[in-house]
């Protein structure tokens, strides 16, 4: 049976992250950082960037298998696309997020099917949709594995379907948003899946977890129910 995974900011290949989310990205060494809080030097910054890189694969391949299903809600790779995309298992479905444009010399392996998303020409010569990609959306609102879901980078108060019982699950705040953590309430039933709260891709069925204890915490506040989004 395959499984279906979602995850958010992993930030392949981009070394600023590591000095954005060092708490979360455990990669720097005394020395790295000159007094600025910049790298010390170009080798330093892309040693650590390549250490970063081959655990997150590895952490990554070893969870996802080939034929699993993972939704990447946004931020996935900095540069290199066609590398991670092929070395990095899954079919996969793209949210985009704050830093996924892709490159124009791999425009021959895009498909060039974004006039429906409303893009202006300059964005949809720069970000296309990889083969490899099952399918790229801005939103989603889907029913996965039974459950309907609104699938977006950024957080917000409020998303379609909510009063119904759909769930949110986003990212970009990089576990630094309060009610969007694991066990968190306040902003009803959504859950932040960024690599920078689990460390990982995560199971539908380990979403489904996270969103009953927050149910529990909520009560009676909680006001979902189960009816089909219109």
């Amino acid at each position: 049976m395959n499984d279906t995974f979602f995850v958010a900011d992993l930030h392949q290949d981009h070394p600023g992250i590591i000095r954005h989310c060092p708490a979360t990205r455990p990669y720097l060494r005394p020395g790295d950082l000159d007094q600025r809080g910049r790298w010390a030097s170009e080798v330093i910054k892309q040693a650590r960037c390549d250490e970063m890189n081959a655990a997150q694969v590895a952490v990554w391949n070893g969870i996802v298998g080939n034929k699993d299903t993972i939704y990447i809600i946004g931020d996935a790779f900095w540069k290199n696309h066609r590398r991670w995309i092929n070395e990095m298992n899954g079919k996969k479905i793209m949210l985009i997020g704050s830093h996924d444009n892709m490159p124009l010399d791999a425009l021959e392996l895009f498909k060039p099917d974004w006039e429906p998303l409303g893009l202006e020409q300059k964005q949809m010569d720069a970000v296309k949709t990889l083969v490899q990609f099952r399918e790229v959306h801005w939103s989603l609102v889907r029913k996965i594995c039974g459950q309907w879901m609104h699938l977006y980078h950024w957080p917000g108060a409020t998303w379609q379907g909510k009063p119904q019982g759909s769930m949110c699950l986003t990212g970009h705040c990089h576990g630094r948003m309060q009610g969007t953590r694991p066990g968190e309430v306040g902003m009803g039933l959504i859950l932040d899946v960024g690599w920078d709260v689990f460390h990982r891709p995560i199971r539908f069925e380990e979403v489904m977890a996270e969103m009953k204890i927050k149910k529990e915490k909520m009560g009676d506040r909680y006001y979902g129910k189960e009816e089909e989004i219109t």
